[in-house]
């Protein structure tokens, strides 16, 4: 038996993992999030310059930031995400590799923030948002459930008349 290691090529070959969501399931809670964030059903929380103090990445090289430094940290993360809410949306001209780094930088924002109970509703609660495509489901859902209640309602008509033998089917 050898003490030798694996290379870093066998331990990627081994560890990678892959992706969670496709590309259009990360493309629909994307758009879900901005659509909810447009109409004004969630709030994002921004950390404030005296969080940011306590959680700069700063912190990390050894060293506090000061408080003027941590409003310009605070400013540059709206910007940058108001930029990729740009981006995203075609606001901005971009080019396709630009708005798929957008989509994804703006997924990581939402997994981020959602963990850190950043993204609220508008009552206080932990903000909720359905995945692009959803809504749609559920309007196509409704009609048919529209239409299933206007036929029991001719059966039901139809039978207090006494013809039962023919139903008629309007869509």
């Amino acid at each position: 038996m050898t003490n030798e290691q694996p290379s870093v090529k066998e331990i990627l070959h081994v560890t990678a993992a892959k992706p969670r969501f496709s590309r259009k399931e990360i493309d629909g809670i994307v758009k879900g999030f901005f659509m909810a964030w447009e109409r004004g059903d969630i709030e994002l929380i921004w950390p404030l310059a005296n969080d940011l103090q306590k959680i700069s990445p700063y912190l990390a090289q050894g060293r506090e930031i000061t408080f003027k430094e941590a409003v310009k940290l605070e400013l540059d993360n709206k910007t940058e995400f108001l930029e990729l809410i740009k981006i995203y949306t075609g606001s901005r001209a971009a080019t396709p590799k630009e708005i798929r780094w957008a989509t994804y930088t703006l997924f990581n924002f939402i997994t981020t923030w959602r963990a850190a109970d950043r993204i609220m509703d508008n009552k206080g609660k932990q903000g909720r948002f359905l995945q692009y495509g959803i809504e749609d489901k559920m309007r196509d859902l409704e009609r048919k459930l529209d239409l299933n209640e206007q036929l029991l309602r001719q059966l039901i008509e139809q039978v207090k008349l006494g013809k039962t033998s023919r139903v008629s089917k309007k869509h």
